[in-house]
């Protein structure tokens, strides 16, 4: 894929399709890229007395947010979702300028009720500091969190943001972000399942 920086691409489809392929290839020889999984967060919450130290005082503010949507205490204690939640924050809230960032089933033990406030803190981390932030999601929900947060934004306060359905066979289909508005209004879902 050749996105460009300060972009947000999610990608979905079955399993077995590659998404977890496609973001490592996208993490491939890119100085600072980073990679999640949600089976490597185990030592995120550890990282917050280390970010604390380097963040900004508007970066310190975001991550305290994600906190709070987690439900996550400020020692860093938590479970499942909450932990994965502080994780996507520390990576994308602690990636260098024009980094690119890949996070594999990005709606991982999360309540769909905190997907909203996870894109808004990514698509604001995306657009401005340049990042090329790569996700991918079994998840309408997910898709669709991001389709309205960034909807609500005017074009020039978001960066670009598409949904890759990739399928069987190396097929891939891209929709922009007034494309995915058009499917969430008519209620298509665009995961790659099969329609009766």
């Amino acid at each position: 894929m050749t996105d460009p920086a300060g972009s947000v691409t999610l990608l979905t489809g079955r399993n077995g399709v590659g998404k977890t392929r496609a973001l490592l290839a996208e993490c491939r020889g890119v100085p600072g890229a980073v990679f999640l999984d949600p089976f490597s967060s185990a030592a995120a919450a550890g990282q917050l007395a280390i970010l604390r130290s380097g963040l900004s005082a508007e970066r310190a503010k975001r991550l305290a947010d994600l906190m709070r949507i987690a439900g996550l205490r400020g020692d860093g204690r938590a479970e499942g979702g909450a932990r994965w939640l502080f994780a996507v924050g520390t990576a994308i809230l602690g990636a260098r300028q024009g980094a690119t960032v890949a996070i594999d089933n990005i709606e991982a033990g999360l309540h769909h009720s905190v997907l909203p406030g996870l894109w808004s803190v990514l698509l604001d981390a995306a657009a401005e500091r340049a990042l090329r932030v790569f996700a991918s999601t079994h998840s309408s929900d997910c898709w669709a969190a991001l389709t309205r947060v960034a909807s609500e934004r005017t074009a020039s306060c978001h960066p670009e943001v598409k949904l890759v359905l990739m399928l069987r066979g190396g097929k891939r289909f891209t929709f922009s972000l007034e494309e995915m508005s058009t499917a969430l209004d008519g209620e298509i879902d665009l995961r790659g399942g099969h329609v009766d």
